[in-house]
């Protein structure tokens, strides 16, 4: 059999596939208009390992596919059948050799996701329980309904309900209740989960199914079951069920519920904030497969185009925030850049490719930024959380692989702490506490006080959204929580440390020549200047490099000069910062 040849698209056409009757893969390909196709799905999976070993028949010639599509379209087969049989997927129905037509494509994937009549998620082939956990999140679902109207249809109050002695979602270790959590974490830990391209793939389109086999769950089914065990890990015993399958379930549906909000404002930074810790291949991707999610790019503003390299990919990114945002925010792409520290277990990277001012969206882990905006349902919301530059305007522009910005050097770092990166327990913050609690600080606190707003940045969040300035961390109120058996309390208590560790992972405890206490990067060094650039809400470390040059290292907090008092200081005067 010949191989098959595409035929060029048309402007706004993509391609469909109807699969033919009979044993082998076969199936007849046709162009259609992306504004007025005609009904279709479109399937979401991954490509696993770039080999092309198997052969699906399409128009009478062969295409060669990778094994995990290959198994997806024999064994979808029948369902994509019984809706008509028109379906989507990236790897048939888009040349990939064609590098223009895989630019122009990725352009239509938000229009492809969100105007298919069904996104079909495929997770792979069955498992030894895949099946048992299906059908039992079908019935945790219906014994979820049940609670949820017993209780006056109070969802909040229903899950609040359920404990693990409940036999109908757990109960003693051998019943099937029981035996299906870990059925459920082996489902959501599955490779589909941690690929960049699904989080646009699954939110854009309120008609999601999951199938795992031959066997499949819509969407909200299988939330409703991850509701369900964040609930039970409340439980001492049972903190297992929060495993990384499930949270990574819980964070793509918020992702799902923001997107699909009538009243959306998700910025192309934060998008690909929530995208650093997925998996790619092509690093291009990483930004790529965040465009149509974000509210505030509009079509031209950032184009694909696969002849770019990665970090011109990147700089891109750069030249939209600082043409496009806001004034107050032209700067914040700046709290997206990590730099390797050598001494951390985390960041102990090499390789850097891009210019230091550039985020480097490649790396798989994610830092919490410095807040920038207040949060929803509190009437600061919108407002800006800090204003280190006061009403400075940002002077920013790139010149080659250079960023051009003016500010003022007003101190330099003189002593730095280890660095906080535990994942769970505060061990490292406690070791910072000075012995010197009662001396006093510039601002006229005590040292002890300073410290406690300083390692929370001086603001609480909730979500990882600022909710007020002002805020300390309470050690006594902390410690309590041994003794002290309190929902609200506990809720309190929950919301402190969540801000403390926002504020300190990856971060050091920083201490200036002319005293001032911070959180500084990962990779700061005694003899970095901290600087204010203009239009910042915040402070900045910046490394000398030669007479002339500076690296970025990262954004910094230095406690009681976030609103303007560094703008004030007798610092190295006005000057233009070329950061390489």
């Amino acid at each position: 059999m010949e191989p098959f040849i595409y035929s060029p698209l048309q402007e706004r056409q993509i391609r469909l596939l109807r699969i033919l009757p009979g044993d082998t893969l076969a199936f007849e390909i046709y162009h259609a208009d992306i504004d007025h196709p005609y009904p279709y799905i479109a399937l979401s999976y991954t490509w696993d390992a770039p080999i092309f070993s198997e052969n699906i028949s399409i128009n009478g010639r062969v295409l060669k596919v990778t094994e995990n599509l290959h198994n997806a379209l024999l064994t979808l087969g029948i369902q994509i059948r019984n809706t008509g049989g028109l379906f989507w997927a990236d790897a048939v129905c888009i040349n990939q050799q064609d590098v223009p037509e895989k630019s122009s494509q990725v352009a239509l994937m938000t229009s492809i996701y969100k105007r298919a009549s069904l996104v079909l998620v495929w997770l792979g082939l069955p498992s030894a329980t895949s099946d048992f956990a299906l059908q039992k999140m079908r019935d945790f679902e219906k014994y979820m309904f049940d609670t949820v109207r017993a209780h006056g249809g109070d969802s909040i109050t229903a899950l609040a309900s359920i404990s693990p002695q409940d036999e109908r979602f757990h109960g003693p270790p051998d019943t099937e209740a029981a035996r299906a959590w870990p059925a459920f974490t082996e489902l959501c830990s599955r490779k589909w989960w941690t690929r960049t391209w699904i989080v646009q793939e699954a939110s854009l389109n309120q008609q999601v199914a999951i199938f795992c086999g031959n066997q499949g769950i819509e969407w909200k089914s299988l939330i409703s079951n991850v509701f369900v065990s964040m609930e039970l890990a409340r439980y001492p015993g049972f903190q297992h069920l929060l495993g990384f399958g499930n949270g990574l379930a819980m964070r793509l549906d918020q992702v799902r519920i923001r997107v699909q909000s009538s009243q959306s404002d998700f910025k192309l930074i934060e998008v690909l904030h929530v995208l650093r810790t997925y998996d790619h291949t092509d690093p291009r991707d990483k930004v790529y497969a965040g465009l149509g999610l974000a509210t505030d790019v509009a079509a031209g503003d950032v184009v694909p185009d696969y002849s770019k390299s990665f970090d011109e990919v990147y700089m891109d990114v750069v030249r939209f925030c600082l043409g496009h945002s806001p004034q107050e925010h032209r700067l914040d792409f700046l709290g997206a850049v990590i730099r390797p520290a050598l001494d951390s277990d985390c960041l102990a990277f090499e390789g850097e490719v891009c210019p230091t001012w550039t985020p480097d969206w490649r790396g798989m882990f994610g830092i919490h930024e410095l807040s920038k905006s207040f949060g929803g349902s509190t009437e600061l919301e919108g407002q800006r959380v800090y204003n280190a530059s006061k009403d400075s305007v940002a002077e920013a522009s790139i010149e080659g692989r250079q960023l051009l910005v003016k500010g003022i050097s007003v101190d330099r770092v003189a002593q730095l702490s280890t660095i906080s990166e535990e994942e769970v327990g505060i061990s490292t913050e406690r070791s910072w506490i000075s012995e010197n609690l009662e001396g006093k600080y510039i601002t006229g606190e005590t040292i002890g006080e300073a410290f406690n707003h300083t390692i929370v940045a001086d603001v609480q969040r909730r979500s990882q959204r600022a909710q007020y300035r002002g805020y300390a961390m309470d050690w006594i109120f902390d410690d309590d929580q041994r003794t002290v058996v309190d929902g609200e309390k506990n809720l309190q208590r929950k919301y402190m440390r969540a801000s403390m560790r926002n504020a300190t992972f990856l971060r050091r405890l920083l201490f200036t020549e002319k005293g001032y206490m911070g959180l500084a990067p990962a990779a700061a060094a005694i003899g970095d200047e901290v600087c204010v650039l203009f239009g910042g809400q915040v402070l900045y470390l910046l490394r000398p490099k030669g007479k002339l040059e500076h690296e970025f290292m990262g954004e910094a907090y230095v406690h009681g000069l976030m609103d303007g008092a560094a703008m004030d200081m007798e610092g190295d005067g006005h000057q233009t910062f070329t950061i390489v």
